[in-house]
């Protein structure tokens, strides 16, 4: 067991996490060397969340502005997404923890600026 735990401390070593707004954390690291993950409310499924305060429009806009690299998780695609490379994952079990509770079936998207395959 504490195997896992050492080799899992080794690869998470430089992560950062921070409670900011996705704009502040993007002005804060963004360099040639970042790697970002975003994860925000699918669209149409905003009010799900407890926080709902999302612009799909302005985040696709502030990821397009990143120097570096990013992945952004996605199950419809906002529109405005523009010379990006998109993965689709296996369906999964998605359990909504926030106002309605529910669960459903999801298909993932991950949206990202660079080749998957180059990496």
């Amino acid at each position: 067991m504490f195997d896992c735990l050492s080799e899992f401390t080794e690869r998470f070593g430089d992560v950062v996490v921070e409670n900011l707004d996705w704009a502040d954390i993007f002005e804060k690291y963004d360099s040639e060397d970042t790697v970002f993950y975003c994860d925000p409310p699918y669209v149409g499924y905003e009010d799900y969340y407890l926080v709902n305060t999302i612009d799909h429009e302005a985040l696709v806009d502030g990821l397009a502005g990143l120097e570096g690299d990013w992945i952004c998780s996605y199950e419809n695609l906002p529109g405005t997404f523009e010379d990006v490379y998109v993965l689709d994952r296996d369906e999964k079990r998605f359990i909504n923890s926030g106002k309605r509770g529910s669960a459903k079936d999801a298909k993932e998207r991950l949206v990202m600026n660079f080749d998957p395959e180059g990496v």
